[in-house]
């Protein structure tokens, strides 16, 4: 049986990840962004939990630095401070997956220097003590796993830019991989995606080509046999220059469509599944200056997919909203970090809706988007800052000045010292 990696399957089942109760449908809107202090360059971002409190902990590849960071949650949108270890000399494409066949999530990730696949396997703490490589491509950007043999262990994939290939590495049991087979990819393949294409319930791959002066960009796929061969590349003419690829039922009809992220032509494309593995005329949305990377989560609670999309040049996330049936429209951008090159997508506040992680790789710092659907407003948090002080008193006061609608906090027309009494029951009510 065919699963997906952890990050897609958080996308799918957002409400309700970590066991918050799924809030009612809502305008999308996140709080103000907030920063994690990482290392240099960092690419990649995976969630999980990996010391079993239940809080969604952030991992990210410092891809400049060499290193992996770990970012303990504290609970309600609380983070520790990060801790790096070594992780070869240029981390990319950080996921999770059980590769060893035990109750903990590992971590994979390409080294795109060195052409290896690592793993750090790991422990019930929390930390990864072990960890192999693996030999694949030249210039490895891009890895997924599944399992593509039906052996129930899980299997990996990676993209390898410089030489033009996939590497597909067969997991032997209890976590050691048969060494690589490798397929032809077309040109200069820079992402590959595992779902489900066609009708015959086997994994397939789904390839992202560059437009260079090898040739136009596009998409390959690659289609699976179910015993982890695949056969010849089919390239698809899509964009102007694709980067990155999702294979998922963004329009809930039961065939994985593909999203394409064109980063030449500063859009999201949709390319619906017929039904049969063959596919209709991409859908562009504008996606804002230079996309990279997307996160697939349901950010309004109605039921359908939505996006949100890392734009390098534009230092922001673009959300497009799922209108129904996987059409998209661009919702809002929110500003972030310096080229942003990764968002992931997890509940990491416990209030049910999904929040966003960013990888900013032009400086050393992530940023979080926490979700506010679902989250009721505080009216004793008057100046919005997410802290009940004297400040807010201040802003109260001020507000009850100007006769702000919200400062007539007994809602009887008239300003006077009884909205300082009903302003005081709530503050010393508290939020929540």
């Amino acid at each position: 049986m065919f699963t997906r990696r952890l990050d897609v399957v958080a996308g799918v089942l957002a409400f309700g990840l970590v066991g918050a109760a799924a809030p009612a449908q809502c305008e999308i809107s996140f709080g103000q962004p907030f920063g994690l202090e990482v290392e240099q360059g960092p690419r990649s971002i995976a969630l999980n939990d990996i010391d079993g409190d239940t809080d969604v902990d952030v991992i990210c590849a410092n891809a400049d630095a060499g290193t992996i960071s770990i970012i303990d949650n504290l609970g309600a949108g609380e983070f520790a401070m990060s801790f790096s270890t070594p992780a070869g000399e240029q981390p990319v494409s950080l996921m999770f997956a059980d590769i060893n066949g035990d109750p903990h999530l590992d971590l994979v990730f390409a080294d795109a220097t060195s052409g290896v696949v690592y793993v750090f396997y790991a422990d019930p703490n929390g930390t990864f003590p072990n960890s192999d490589s693996f030999e694949v491509g030249a210039g490895a950007f891009s890895v997924d796993a599944a399992d593509l043999d039906g052996d129930t262990d899980t299997d990996v994939v990676s993209a390898n830019l410089a030489d033009h290939t996939i590497s597909v590495l067969r997991n032997s049991g209890e976590g050691g991989f048969s060494n690589q087979v490798t397929y032809d990819a077309g040109h200069d393949p820079r992402w590959v995606s595992i779902g489900l294409i066609d009708d015959d319930d086997v994994p397939d791959l789904v390839v992202t080509n560059l437009a260079t002066g090898n040739g136009p960009g596009g998409v390959s796929i690659l289609y699976g046999n179910g015993d982890a061969t695949f056969g010849p590349a089919q390239f698809m003419q899509v964009g102007s220059g694709p980067f990155g690829a999702e294979a998922i039922d963004i329009d809930k009809d039961g065939d994985d469509d593909i999203l394409v992220v064109d980063q030449g032509g500063s859009s999201v494309s949709f390319l619906r599944n017929a039904g049969d593995g063959k596919f209709e005329q991409p859908i562009e949305t504008d996606a804002g200056s230079t996309p990279v990377h997307i996160a697939i989560a349901d950010l309004d609670a109605d039921g359908d997919l939505d996006v949100a999309v890392a734009n390098r040049n534009g230092n922001s996330v673009t959300i497009l909203s799922n209108m129904g049936a996987g059409l998209l429209a661009m919702e809002n951008s929110i500003a972030v970090g310096l080229s942003p090159a990764w968002v992931a997508s997890a509940d990491l506040d416990d209030l049910g809706a999904p929040d966003l992680v960013v990888a900013n790789s032009g400086g050393s710092e992530l940023s979080v988007l926490l979700n506010e659907c679902g989250v009721e407003e505080c009216e004793a948090d008057y100046n919005g800052d997410g802290a009940l002080n004297v400040l807010d008193f201040v802003a109260f006061q001020i507000g009850w000045q100007g006769q702000e609608p919200a400062a007539d906090c007994d809602g009887n027309g008239a300003f006077n010292v009884l909205d300082f009494v009903c302003f005081q029951q709530l503050f010393v009510a508290g939020c929540g």
